[in-house]
C-alpha cells in the first residue's frame, strides 16, 4: 500500500504505511525487512519535503544494510 500511495504522489500517506511496516518488521526482529521499510520510509519523507528526517532514516538504513552484509559474509 505504501508503494501504491507513493506512485500516486500521496507521500505522507505512503510514509504512514511504511511506518507501520517498520514497526511490524521490528516486532518480528527481521532486520532485512526493517532495512527495506526504513529505505522506503526515508524516500517517502524526502519526496514529501522532509529532508531532515528522510536523510536521517536513509543513513540508518544504509548502516543497517551494511551490517547485514557484513553478517552475511
Amino acid at each position: 500500500l505504501g508503494l501504491l500511495s507513493q506512485d500516486r504522489g500521496e507521500f505522507r500517506h505512503a510514509a504512514d504505511h511504511f511506518e507501520q511496516a517498520l514497526l511490524i518488521w521490528r516486532e518480528l526482529d527481521q532486520s532485512a525487512g526493517e532495512g527495506l521499510a526504513l529505505t522506503n520510509l526515508a524516500e517517502a519523507l524526502l519526496l514529501d519535503g522532509d529532508p531532515g528526517t528522510g536523510g536521517e532514516l536513509a543513513s540508518t538504513a544504509v548502516t543497517l544494510m551494511r551490517r547485514l552484509g557484513d553478517d552475511a559474509g
